[in-house]
């Protein structure tokens, strides 16, 4: 399952002169940290050096069983060299990558004095912006406390001698938790990280463990989430409104629907027939333009005939006129006078011809 790259992570530990170690710096991988060994090689006593105690601070509550005892002071000693003072420095490095997409780092450390002569442990506690920085002098030995404070002053951190500030600080910086949600927190993870804590499970404890790791409820969240609820009911009811409404507007429809389909049916066979004496009339169209242009065509030819029969009207016309001005005109309107008397004179004697006819006729009729 994929982690959220906002949260932070676990990135580094390391352990300064505690216990039997000189210097050592574990490295986990994507948060976690596999550490494997033969019984008794320490793996044990390395997890109660690191975690929760560098996230808690709580000397009291180190060991494995999270009984009270003198831990601490047993790990101080053990491997401690004359009878002077001996100081050591337990620390985490976390990570995250913040919204804006920059990575953060802060570091968690506790410093540890161990005075031989007054057999007791004292601690101070720090956090630093940033990886870890060295801890120990330019001869090697580990700082002591007021050195330890100027150094975290120099890089921008903060320092503390009372474990519950350093605690509550902590809370707010890598969880953004109050006070009293990160010792349930805390209280779940010192449970969760005994060593045979899954050889011995009670259900009840279990239930009881989570119980207290889980925030208190606020009251404005508890009355959203009633009001909440209250919305969702009237939401569900108007759902179920609406679930009938549209189970109505449904049959409504499927009754249109073929309503529609039969309207739609109706107008596309009055389209297809419009479409088809459109397509008709189109081809008469084109059939009437055809004949028009041969029509136009016919017309301008005419009109062109009758220009030009015009042009010979008007040269005979004037031809006319020249021959009935001329001689011959004058000569053929005397041969026509003479036809003309010629014909009275035919007419003439045809009455005489027939006047005689019948005088004759008379006097053949008296005898």
């Amino acid at each position: 399952m994929a982690r959220d790259p906002h949260r932070y992570r676990l990135t580094r530990a390391g352990v300064l002169n505690v216990w039997q170690y000189d210097e050592q710096v574990f490295t986990f991988a994507d948060g976690r940290l596999l550490l494997r060994g033969t019984n008794g090689a320490g793996k044990s006593k390395t997890l109660e050096m690191l975690l929760p105690f560098v996230l808690d601070g709580d000397k009291a509550r180190m060991t494995a069983t999270g009984r009270q005892g003198s831990q601490l002071l047993w790990l101080m000693s053990d491997g401690a060299s004359g009878t002077g003072t001996r100081i050591g420095y337990l620390w985490v490095e976390l990570a995250r990558v913040d919204a804006s997409g920059e990575a953060q780092v802060v570091t968690c450390g506790i410093g540890l004095r161990f005075s031989a002569g007054a057999r007791t442990v004292s601690t101070w506690q720090f956090t630093v912006p940033g990886a870890v920085p060295d801890l120990c002098e330019p001869d090697g030995t580990p700082l002591s406390m007021p050195r330890c404070k100027e150094l975290v002053d120099s890089f921008g951190g903060s320092a503390f001698e009372s474990p519950r500030a350093y605690k509550e600080h902590v809370g707010r910086l890598l969880f953004g938790l109050q006070p009293q949600a990160y010792d349930d927190l805390l209280r779940l993870l010192y449970w969760l990280r005994q060593p045979q804590v899954g050889e011995d499970i009670d259900p009840a404890r279990l239930v009881a463990m989570l119980d207290e790791a889980l925030p208190a409820l606020d009251d404005d969240a508890v009355r959203q989430v009633g009001e909440a609820f209250d919305d969702l009911a009237e939401h569900g009811e108007r759902v179920e409104k609406l679930a009938a409404a549209a189970a109505a507007v449904a049959a409504s429809a499927a009754v249109y629907r073929r309503y529609a389909a039969t309207v739609v049916q109706e107008r596309a066979a009055a389209a297809l027939a419009a479409e088809k004496e459109r397509a008709a009339r189109a081809r008469a169209v084109g059939q009437e333009s055809a004949a028009l242009e041969q029509v136009v065509a016919a017309l301008e030819a005419a009109e062109t005939e009758q220009r030009a029969a015009g042009e010979r009207l008007a040269q005979a016309a004037s031809r006319v006129q020249v021959l009935e001005s001329g001689p011959l005109a004058r000569n053929q309107q005397v041969l026509r006078e003479k036809q003309r008397r010629a014909s009275d004179l035919t007419d003439a004697a045809v009455r005489t011809r027939e006047a005689a006819d019948r005088a004759t006729a008379r006097a053949e009729n008296g005898r």
